[in-house]
Order: C-alpha cells, then sequence, then structure tokens
C-alpha cells in the first residue's frame, strides 16, 4: 500500500503545504495545525499518489513490458514500482486505500479550513484529468504545476484568510518547481517507454533539447521565488543567499547539466535531487523565523 502510494515521494512533499503554513504564518503555525496539517497532508498526498497509479494501472501494466534496467536510487520506486500493475494488489485493495485516507484528509481539511477541503477536491480532479491526457496531450504538464501549486495553498487557509502577493508566489514557486524539477524530467526519464506507448510528454513531443529549455526555466524560475519569498514572508536577509543556495545545488546546477549531455541518466537524478528541494527550503523557512524570533526575545530582554 505504501509503494502503491509512493511513500517516499509522498512524505517529502509534505513539505509543500508546510512551505505555505509557514509563510501564512509569517512564523510558526499554531500546534493544532501543524498537528491536524500533518495528517491530512499526509493522508490527501498518500491518496492522491495511489489514486494516479489506480487510474494508470493499465498505460502501467503495458509500460512493464519494455521497461528498460535503471541502476541506483528511484525516490518513486523506493519500495516496489507501480505495485498494482505488476499484480501485488487487487483494484479494491487499492481503491479501499485511496477512499479511506481520501476520506481522512478531507474530514481534517474541513476541520482546518473549508478552502483547503475545496483546494483538495480541485486537486483530485486534476489530477484523474493529468491522468486521462497521457496520450492525448503533452501539455497536461500545466495541469500538474497547477495542481502542486494548489495542493500547496492548502496549507495556507488553516493559518490565515487573508491573501497577497505571498500565496501568488508560494502558487508560483510550487508549480515551477513541479514541472521543472519533477514531472518533465521524471518523463525524460521515461522516454524510451513513453514513445512505444505512445504517451505524449514534453520530451517525447517537443524533443531533448526544448525539454531541457523547459527545465532549465521551470527550475531557475524556482530559485528566483523561492528567494523572492522572503519580502511578502518577513524572512531575514541572508534567507535569501541560502535559498539561492540551496536551488543552485538541488535545481540549476543539474539542470544545466542535463541541458549538456540530454542524458535520461542525467535526467533521473536531477528528478531524484529536486524532490529534496522542498523539505530542504521548509526548514530554511522555518529556520528564519525560528531565529527571528530568538533575536526579537534576545533584544526585548536586553532593552528590558
Amino acid at each position: 500500500m505504501l509503494a502503491l502510494s509512493r511513500t517516499v515521494q509522498a512524505h517529502l512533499s509534505i513539505a509543500q503545504p508546510a512551505i505555505a503554513a509557514l509563510v501564512a504564518a509569517r512564523g510558526i503555525p499554531p500546534v493544532r495545525v501543524m498537528a491536524l496539517g500533518f495528517v491530512a497532508a499526509w493522508s490527501g498526498l498518500h491518496a492522491v499518489f495511489a489514486l494516479n497509479d489506480l487510474v494508470d494501472h493499465q498505460l502501467d501494466r503495458a509500460r512493464f513490458a519494455h521497461l528498460k534496467s535503471y541502476r541506483g536510487f528511484d525516490v518513486d520506486a523506493a519500495i516496489v514500482r507501480h505495485p498494482l500493475a505488476q499484480g501485488y494488489l487487487r483494484r479494491r485493495h487499492a481503491m479501499v486505500w485511496i477512499l479511506a485516507l481520501g476520506g481522512v484528509a478531507l474530514v481534517l481539511a474541513l476541520e482546518l479550513a473549508p478552502m483547503s477541503a475545496l483546494l483538495l477536491g480541485i486537486a483530485v480532479v486534476l489530477e484523474v484529468g493529468y491522468c486521462v491526457l497521457a496520450r492525448v496531450s503533452a501539455w497536461k504538464v500545466v495541469l500538474t504545476g497547477v495542481m502542486v501549486g494548489l495542493g500547496a495553498l492548502a496549507g495556507w487557509f488553516p493559518v490565515t484568510s487573508e491573501t497577497g502577493w505571498g500565496l501568488v508566489v508560494v502558487f508560483g514557486w510550487m508549480a515551477l518547481w513541479e514541472i521543472g524539477g519533477r514531472n518533465v524530467v521524471n518523463d525524460w526519464a521515461d522516454l524510451e517507454e513513453d514513445r512505444v506507448l505512445g504517451v505524449r510528454t514534453v520530451p517525447s513531443v517537443a524533443g531533448p533539447q526544448a525539454a531541457s529549455r523547459v527545465v532549465l526555466a521551470g527550475n531557475v524560475g524556482a530559485t528566483v521565488l523561492g528567494m523572492a519569498v522572503a519580502g511578502p514572508a518577513g524572512l531575514p536577509w541572508w534567507y535569501v543567499p541560502v535559498a539561492g543556495a540551496v536551488g543552485l545545488v538541488l535545481l540549476v546546477a543539474p539542470s544545466v547539466r542535463l541541458a549538456r549531455t540530454y542524458c535520461e541518466v542525467d535526467a533521473h537524478r536531477l528528478f531524484n535531487r529536486a524532490s529534496f528541494y522542498p523539505p530542504v527550503m521548509m526548514v530554511a523557512v522555518g529556520a528564519g523565523y525560528v531565529l527571528v524570533d530568538w533575536t526579537r526575545r534576545a533584544f526585548e530582554l536586553l532593552v528590558g
């Protein structure tokens, strides 16, 4: 069941709504929000990742006839790749798992903020639409970017109902990261299989050169927005160079390498590295707020 939900990727993805919650609160959110939000995000993300495999299980079954060997760590297949398509699970078991987790996520989202529940529902619709368009259009990459951006904002509204530039920046930040750091490069790693199966992706339709430009633009944009969030979020000055360095190491440098080599192995390495970008940035944002709070308290003690 955890393999069906790509549990390593799902756990790493919890950082996306967590970042939105930190920025919305302009500090560390209340304990209740963090606790309920973690369970809601855990359940919702595991349900959505599993839903992807459920909708795509016929395509994934055909994919196994054309799988190429890959040696190395794969975030998405840390346990078993597509266990439903391989016959390790039955469809009814997968459906029960998805419905149970989705129900928990929905109830907790409603408890936290009705808007978060609405965003969860929209994300599910976009995920199904993305899967349905597998052999129809490479433009489905836009759907997954919007889906991840909106999913991240589910962490915003339990903290505040106010909107502003911070919300817009977080949405764009996570959407560009999804497109450049995760979606296109993951499709690139599956390029040979997708061409045989008729799956339309940016690499299979536009070719490696155009795909490398999309990847580089998305990851540069994500890095810039990750730095720019410091303004509306009220983060300290040192956060900006830290965010830039993290983006350079995890996103931009591997993207430049991929643009030079057009190698599927480099695409896979970029995907793995980029998957850890949101958790690292979550720590950076949280540390920024903690240090600001400590500095404020120390100043108050000195003045007092």
